[in-house]
């Protein structure tokens, strides 16, 4: 049985934590959520979707760029053009296709 669909039956499943919180992990997507708190002293952080990096790889790291520029002005840093920057992707197993 899928965890979804026995949530769906009212089964609570949270070993030891729920699964949106273990999604969050594997997803990499704690640093985009996180990147504008300062207490964490994350770098900025975007996630851009894969079927734009698939169709326009070009669009897609200029989407970044400007994603983690807007970021950077949202913390204070308003003198920041990001022109680089290092992608990884979502959901790898091991680090194997970092």
């Amino acid at each position: 049985m899928k965890v979804d669909h026995a949530e769906q039956a009212s089964i609570v499943t949270r070993f030891p934590h729920h699964k949106e919180v273990y999604r969050m992990f594997l997803a990499k997507d704690w640093m985009a959520h996180l990147c504008l708190a300062p207490q964490y002293g994350l770098p900025a952080c975007t996630k851009v979707p894969r079927t734009l990096v698939d169709r326009d790889p070009q669009r897609a790291a200029g989407t970044a760029l400007a994603a983690l520029t807007a970021l950077k002005r949202a913390r204070g840093d308003a003198s920041s053009q990001v022109e680089v920057g290092v992608a990884k992707l979502g959901f790898s197993w091991e680090a194997m296709d970092v």
